[in-house]
């Protein structure tokens, strides 16, 4: 993320590069900190878009707005729910100059290699084309971690830490900018070199690594709803219990988490039946999931019921491997 803008104005990266996701676990965990700190790296201030739950303007209409604002940073700014933009989605592949409008004004064409596109989010859940051109950073909330003023110290030594990014971009270069062979992202050219140069020059893990699974999971509303509901679970401490799916309905509805494919909230035998169907769909094809640090594993346990006697329910249980 701090080093893609340079690559980017500088001309080195031809092709389309993603918009920079900052994902958390909850609230106040540092996806707004972290995309100021790349702008403020290059002395800028993103143009921020939000998702209006009133009033006038769609976020396509704020979209057009920034980028005739001309700034080089929008940042889509804690979105929650689906995001469903094909407008956003062909910025982010346009070969040549794209179109932009807004009220009262004619439409301007510009060129997309002058804009880097952000987003945050505590759960994104956006189209498969959306999250195929996204690059996922997931971040723990650290209750209680005394962090240091990163933000402080690049604002006061701006020029040293973009000189520190110029630095890398030059071994890259007079090493003859070489790139890897990953695979795992459909905008080849920025992965590729990404990758090569954060594990030859900054010894770190493989761009890629654990990718793949973050954008399926954007991409399905089950697995993004599964994912809200571990969090969920261990706001409740009851991680490693066995939860039948009426305790899950009870979960959704003590922390606001909406149930994909529930449209009366309060039909709790509603609620339960679409807990199940979400659940089979989740484990159609795999005995437990693993998502951002949890694992959740299906079961059985004999209830007792006042009439009928004992029943055998399916349960799930919540891990932190």
């Amino acid at each position: 993320a701090l080093i893609t803008p340079a690559l980017r104005m500088g001309g080195h990266l031809k092709g389309s590069v993603p918009i920079d996701c900052a994902e958390a676990t909850e609230s106040q965990s540092g996806k707004g900190y972290r995309q100021s700190l790349v702008c403020a790296l290059y002395g800028e201030i993103a143009y921020l878009v939000t998702a209006r739950q009133g009033g006038v303007g769609s976020v396509d209409e704020s979209f057009a707005s920034a980028l005739m604002a001309g700034r080089p940073f929008i940042c889509l700014d804690n979105f929650r729910g689906r995001l469903d933009s094909q407008h956003l989605e062909a910025f982010l592949t346009s070969p040549g100059l794209f179109p932009a409008r807004i009220p009262h004004r004619g439409e301007v064409m510009l060129d997309p290699r002058r804009f880097l596109l952000q987003i945050t989010s505590n759960g994104l859940e956006a189209t498969r084309d959306l999250v195929n051109r996204a690059s996922i950073c997931r971040i723990f909330k650290r209750p209680g971690y005394a962090y240091r003023d990163t933000l402080g110290e690049i604002l006061r030594l701006q020029s040293t830490f973009q000189g520190a990014v110029f630095s890398l971009i030059s071994a890259w270069i007079a090493a003859g900018k070489p790139r890897t062979q990953e695979t795992r992202h459909d905008f080849r050219e920025w992965c590729q070199t990404l990758d090569w140069i954060v594990q030859n020059l900054l010894g770190a893990a493989p761009l890629m690594e654990g990718h793949p699974a973050a954008q399926e999971r954007a991409s399905n509303p089950a697995l993004s709803w599964l994912r809200s509901v571990a969090l969920a679970v261990v706001a409740e401490g009851q991680l490693g219990e066995s939860l039948i799916a009426s305790a899950l309905v009870e979960l959704c509805d003590l922390h606001g988490l909406d149930i994909p494919g529930l449209k009366n909230p309060t039909d709790e035998d509603r609620a339960r039946k679409q807990v199940g169907m979400l659940m089979r769909r989740v484990f159609q094809t795999t005995p437990t999931v693993e998502l951002d640090g949890f694992q959740v594993t299906p079961g059985h346990s004999s209830v007792d019921r006042t009439a009928g006697g004992a029943i055998e329910v399916k349960t799930y249980t919540f891990t932190r491997p």
